[in-house]
Order: structure tokens, then sequence, then C-alpha cells
């Protein structure tokens, strides 16, 4: 009830301004084959999604495919389904700006399409041969952006292929077709690997008539 000689200083006011006061949920998904064979294509799929309630803001979807893979040529890495538009150095870019760096192996899809607000979610798909000598393949996809997530474990997927290797040893074995009684007789024993795979450890053998007598192996630097 006492006045107030200066009744203007009784109230104070300051702007506050909230951005994104919801966080975003970003999840990434990758499916592919379990297993296949040395030289097969394979094709992956990857899907970034905002699970909200906030809006997700500068997410950066990766995947880290095989380092070495091609970028030029018809066995050049497809992105859904499309060979590279322009390759510089190791890196090839393909249509939305999605690149492929076969130095690092990681392919990157800045801002995929239609990701933002609660709900959204892209697709794309990642195709290439797998390397002949390759046990594994384990194709882990990363999601990221610049807004709170509240839930981290959903931002790693990962995808393991199983990869069949694709030898093809053949053995030749070549001779005369008829020989005179104690004349010497040589015969020619070659083996080769005519797949795309490496083959280890392979043993070569040839059955002559026992009882033989001078007998002379030589290798095929003449050794």
């Amino acid at each position: 009830t006492t006045a107030d000689p200066v009744p203007a200083d009784n109230e104070a006011a300051t702007l506050v301004t909230v951005t994104n006061a919801l966080t975003a949920d970003l999840a990434t998904t990758i499916v592919g084959p379990s297993t296949a064979t040395a030289g097969q294509s394979v094709t992956y799929t990857v899907t970034t999604s905002n699970n909200g309630p906030g809006t997700a803001q500068n997410v950066v979807q990766t995947v880290t495919i095989p380092a070495g893979l091609p970028i030029t040529g018809g066995n050049a890495v497809r992105i859904n389904g499309a060979l590279p538009a322009s390759t510089s150095g190791s890196t090839a870019t393909y249509a939305g700006g999605i690149t492929y760096n076969n130095a690092t192996g990681v392919v990157t899809i800045t801002a995929p399409a239609g990701v933002s607000g609660p709900g959204t979610s892209a697709s794309n798909t990642i195709t290439y041969l797998a390397p002949v000598n390759n046990g594994s393949l384990t194709n882990v996809a990363v999601v990221r952006g610049t807004s709170p997530d509240g839930v981290t474990t959903n931002n790693t997927a990962a995808v393991t292929t199983t990869v069949q290797t694709q030898a093809d040893v053949a053995v030749y074995l070549s001779g005369p077709t008829s020989s005179t009684v104690g004349s010497p007789i040589t015969f020619a024993v070659t083996t080769v690997n005519n797949g795309l795979s490496i083959s280890n450890s392979e043993t070569t053998t040839v059955q002559l008539p026992s009882g033989l007598s001078g007998v002379e192996i030589r290798g095929y630097d003449g050794a």
C-alpha cells in the first residue's frame, strides 16, 4: 500500500530464442546379403531416419565399405543403381552429391533427401563387386547431425557378408602318344588357377608306372 514514486521500473522482460527445443532421434539401418561369391555383385540398402520428436539438422550419413573398389568403368561402385557422375583423384561423386572415396572406403551422404522433421526417412543403395580375396565384408553405417540426439544407440549399424572364394585350379599333362623301348620320354605337367581368387596350398601329383629308373623332375625354370 506504500506509494511507488517510479512505477515505470516495476516490470522487466527479456527475449529468449529456443532453437529445436525437442531432441531428435536419428537412426540408421543397413541390410545386405549374408553370403556372396567372389566377384558377385552385392547390394546394400542404407536407411536414414529421424524418429523425432524434434527436427534433425545437418544430417550426414556415412557408410564404410571396402577401400580400393573401382570408381571408373562398368564395374565401378554404383549408388542407387547409377555409376559416378564424375571422379577426382580417389573420390567418385554421384547424383545428389553422394561421394565414395576409394582410399578410405567411405560413402558420404550429406543431407539425405527428406530427412529432417520427425518421422522422415530416406533409403539409398550401394552396389559393388565382392572383392575376390576377402573372407568377409563388413559394411558399417553411421548417422550424425547437429541437433541434440536423445538416443545414440541406433546411430550405428553394420552388416557382414561372408565371401566364398572362387578359385578354379586345373592341371594339364602333355607328352608323346608313342615311344620306342629304352628311349627317354618327357611329360609336361602344368597347374594353373583359372579362377578369380587366390588358391593356397595346392599340391599336384602325377602317377607314373612303378619300377622306373632314371626319372628326372625339372621345374618350369629348368631346375
